[in-house]
């Protein structure tokens, strides 16, 4: 059931009054859920699991907020909107409950922005104080372990290409450790490089 619970939150994350009888008249995938299917909220994209698997973190949109649902009260907190940032890409859960970001310093334009300038940031789980960047910039998406405090990630020549040549990418994996509480990458260590195509 959380398969399909997940899946259904990637679509569309509590329908709004008026949605559901509009779907019906079209005849949306939305008139005839199944069972076993609930929908939580009506927007939103990128949806992860807690590591608990009693809330889901999930972006309001590309270079938008991050918030969370708690699944049974289905209760929605804004993660990332008291503090200004140019917007996020991606929300996902560490195994100790912080939240791992990705987003820029400064939104330039969509390509540029997305393509060269995403970098990683950790917020504590309470999220009532801004992310701290880990200094370390990001190709799109990331893997995190529920497990482990292991990240995995991707960079290209977009985010350093004096580091890399264009058309090549490299996937590296490390640990997200804290010293005098402060959240940083340790042990980073490459796993495999490739070129294009």
């Amino acid at each position: 059931m959380k398969n399909l619970l997940l899946l259904w939150t990637m679509a569309s994350l509590l329908l709004v009054p008026g949605v559901l009888s509009q779907a019906k008249k079209s005849g949306s995938p939305e008139a005839n859920l199944p069972a076993n299917i609930t929908e939580l909220v009506a927007f939103g994209e990128r949806a992860v699991w807690s590591p608990d698997g009693k809330r889901i973190a999930f972006m309001s949109k590309s270079f938008g907020d991050a918030f969370e649902i708690d699944v049974a009260t289905k209760r929605v907190r804004l993660l990332t909107g008291h503090f200004r940032h140019e917007g996020f890409l991606r929300v996902h859960y560490l195994k100790n409950g912080d939240f791992f970001l990705i987003g820029a310093r400064k939104f330039t334009d969509i390509s540029s922005t997305r393509g060269r300038d995403q970098e990683m940031w950790v917020m504590k789980a309470d999220a009532r104080t801004p992310p701290v960047a880990l200094g370390h910039k990001i190709s799109e998406g990331v893997a995190v372990s529920q497990k482990r405090m292991r990240i995995a990630w991707t960079n290209t020549a977009g985010q350093y290409p004096d580091l890399l040549q264009k058309g090549e990418s490299v996937l590296y994996v490390a640990d997200v450790v804290y010293r005098d509480g402060k959240p940083e990458l340790s042990g980073k260590t490459e796993i495999l490089r490739g070129q294009a195509p």
